[in-house]
This record gives C-alpha cells, structure tokens and sequence, in this order.
C-alpha cells in the first residue's frame, strides 16, 4: 500500500497548491504535522510488558529512540523522490505546459497497483521461496 499513498500524496499535493497557492498548502501541511504531534501523545507501546513504576509523570513524546533507524532509511529513501517530483513540477512551470503534472502520480499509482496485484504471486514466490508455493 506503500506505492499507493507514495504517488496519491502528491496527486493530491500538487492540485492544493495549484488551487490555494504555495503558502496556505505549507500552512495545511504544518498543521497536520502539530495535529499528529498531539496525537501521538495518545499513542502507547503495548508491546513491552507493564513494569510496576509509581511515576506518573507524564512527558512529551515526539521521538521513540526505537524508530530512529527506520526513520533515517526513510528519509534518505525519500529525499531524492521528492526532489524529482519538485524537478517535474518546475520543469512544467518554466516551460508554460498546460498539462495536470499532479496526473501523472496519480497514473503512476493505479499502474502499481495493477502490476502488484496482478504479480502477487511472483511478489511472495521472491519473499518466501522456501514456504510459498
């Protein structure tokens, strides 16, 4: 589902920022990000066990030591995707194309999906070769 939210995010980004502009669509997206701040304070690790500890203060969490790993291939594995998307969307303003460069993600999204589905089979077969038959 990776591949999914990964071309419709910027679908869906491009067509804002066409629609209210650069400033408000960087406004939206700071918002969301304190929205999801707040509430990943609502957010507790189930999967430890419960330690009898009698301190109950309470501190912001913002960052889990545990993902910080994760978070860094991801971000490096981002950065040059986005830098291609900002490249794609630049190229088409200084050339004064009247095209919807947003519908090129979302096309690239719906021929992902097709190919994952339809190769779902070679997909495990390559994961599990020892347990998929």
């Amino acid at each position: 589902m990776y591949c999914l939210h990964g071309y419709l995010a910027p679908f869906v980004s491009i067509n804002v920022y066409q629609i209210i502009g650069y400033r408000m669509t960087l406004c939206l997206s700071a918002a969301a990000n304190l929205l999801m701040i707040i509430l990943i304070q609502f957010i507790g690790n189930r999967a430890k066990p419960v330690v009898n500890v009698k301190n109950n203060k309470h501190s912001l969490k913002i960052i889990q030591k545990d993902a910080l790993p994760v978070a860094a291939i991801i971000c490096l594995m981002s950065i040059p995707y986005f830098a291609t998307q900002a490249d794609i969307v630049s190229c088409v303003a200084e050339r004064h194309l009247h095209i919807a460069i947003g519908s090129y993600f979302l096309i690239y999204a719906i021929v992902l999906f097709i190919i994952r589905i339809s190769l779902k089979s070679l997909f495990l077969a390559a994961l599990l070769p020892t347990t998929y038959h």
